[in-house]
This record gives structure tokens, sequence and C-alpha cells, in this order.
């Protein structure tokens, strides 16, 4: 079974609220995880510093570190209660960078954030989910809701990399068994050109398409059956569905209708350029869904974020 041991939440004063805060302590209780309450405050300029009568940049940069700091042990206080192991952290530098430092640190095997309330995806958010190097939990919507409902997205073929779907399954399956959730699996596919084939200048006729897609879907279902045949005796039971259409409306469209809580799905890095995807599904549900969602690097993923001295 999947198991959390060090677990790093990210307190972004735009993006923490409640709903974080509890889903990070709750985890962190239920997964015996030790704890970290970090957040990142931007270096003070030297020129602020030469501005003010009172203060120079490092004594304003210093105010600063202990105001926060004073801020995220209130937060901690709230997961020391509750028997969670639990320390503080305040960073300087770019958000995304020092996080992923502080993983690589600290040795980290989950971050877990808030989103902020502003429209769009977050800087942070894009960053992190194609550059940390172990899951980011980032969470939105509905807490403690019953039943909380899991989406484990997959994508079996012989051309994927089956390494990250069982990556995904093994922790969602795990997830599901400790929060006694629903389980679900939906694999998206689509079929390439499909609007080219149903217009006149391919002249391929309707029956042929509905053949060719039918053939397609078949597929794809064995695909699907073959990779959920390994868990087949697990104690959680897995609901399969597969999806048509677009990979990221299609997830977030089924994620809604079937009031998802938590959607647990993979990013992918390009050979040759790390810390971008192969595709911008993940991104995309990410900004579209009104649930959290849970990524999940491949085996072997390197962070192009290095430690500094």
């Amino acid at each position: 079974m999947e198991r959390f041991k060090k677990i790093l939440f990210f307190a972004d004063p735009q993006g923490t609220n409640d709903t974080a805060l509890n889903r990070a302590v709750d985890l962190a209780e239920r997964q015996g995880a030790r704890l970290t309450v970090v957040d990142v405050v931007e270096a003070v300029p030297a020129e602020v510093g030469r501005l003010l009568r009172s203060w120079s940049s490092e004594q304003l940069a210093r105010l600063l570190h202990e105001e926060r700091a004073a801020e995220l042990e209130s937060i901690a206080e709230r997961a020391r209660d509750r028997q969670v192991r639990t320390e503080v952290r305040v960073l300087t530098g770019t958000p995304f960078l020092e996080v992923i430092r502080e993983v690589l640190r600290g040795g980290h095997d989950l971050v877990i954030k808030g989103t902020t309330p502003a429209p769009g995806l977050d800087s942070t958010d894009m960053h992190l989910m194609r550059k940390c190097p172990v899951p980011l939990w980032v969470l939105k919507g509905s807490y403690g809701r019953e039943p909380f409902r899991i989406l484990a997205a997959v994508d079996p073929g012989p051309e994927e990399p089956a390494d990250l779907n069982h990556k995904i399954l093994e922790l969602a399956h795990s997830l599901a068994l400790r929060e006694g959730a629903e389980l679900h699996v939906a694999h998206a596919w689509q079929l390439a050109g499909e609007h080219i084939l149903r217009s006149g200048r391919a002249h391929m006729p309707t029956d042929e398409v509905e053949t060719l897609m039918a053939g397609v879907k078949e597929s794809h279902w064995r695909w699907l059956n073959e990779l959920l045949a390994h868990y087949a005796r697990r104690k959680v039971r897995a609901v399969p569905h597969l999806l048509q259409g677009n990979p990221a409306a299609a997830l977030t469209d089924f994620a809604a209708e079937q009031e998802v809580d938590l959607i647990v799905m993979g990013t992918v890095a390009r050979t040759g350029l790390a810390g971008f995807f192969i595709g911008n599904t993940a991104e995309t549900v990410l900004e579209r869904a009104d649930c959290s969602l849970l990524a999940v690097k491949p085996d072997g993923f390197r962070t192009p974020v290095q430690l500094v001295e």
C-alpha cells in the first residue's frame, strides 16, 4: 500500500484556506506522516533599504520572516493538537523554485497546496505541476462530502507508459482505502482525424467510419480492462469508464457529472525538454475542474530545478 511519510504543505496566503489545511492535516494524521508547513516570501530589494530611514533591507526581510513564521506557527498548532508532528519553514525567493528545493532538501514525498481564488491557472501551480518531482495535490472544491469520490485518469495502450498508469492506480487505490472512498477509473479516447474522415474531403462512407470507430473503441476497452485486471483482488472495487472525446474536456465533464472530489492523473515530461508536458491535459483539467487534482510524475522523472548552496 502506498503511504506518504513526509508531507509538505505550501501555505501560500493566496491559496491557503481551511479546506486545504484540513485536508493536509487529515491526510498526515491518517498516514502517520510528518508535516512541514512552508511559505515563500520575496527577497527585499536592496534599493528598498536605501529608501527607508529606520530600516535596512536586511531588517525588513527579517521582520517579514518573523511575521510570517508566527502566522505559520498558528497553522502548525492546529496540526499538533491532533498529534501530527509538524514543523514550520519560511523560505525566500521564487515560490515554485523554493518549494521544489525544500522537497529535495527534506526528502518530502507529497506537496499539498490550495488554489488561488483568481480565475485561470496560477503560474506557481503550473510550474509545480511541470517541475515538482513528487506528487502534487492541488486542493479546491468541497471537503468532507460523503461519499468521497476519487477518479483515476489512466491512458492504457501498447504505446503508453505502463509504469505511470500503475503508479496512478496504486496511489488512487491506497487513498480510496484510507478515505473509505468510491473509486472510479476513466480512460478518455478519440480517433485522430475523425472530423476529416467524416467530411467530404476523405470520401470515406459513413458506415466505414462507424466500423472504424467501433474497432478503435473496442481496442481501448480491451486495454483498459487488461490494465484493471491487475487490481481485481483489491479491497476497493474500481468502476471503469471509457470516455470518448478530447481527454481534458471529457474528464472534467465526467468529474462534474459524477461529483468527483479528487482526480488522480499523470504528467509526462517530454524527452529533452525538462519540465514540459506532452500535451497540457493535466493543466487544462486543473484549470477547468471544480475538484482537487493529484498530479503524478512517471518513474525516472528529474526536476530541472537545482539545489543551491
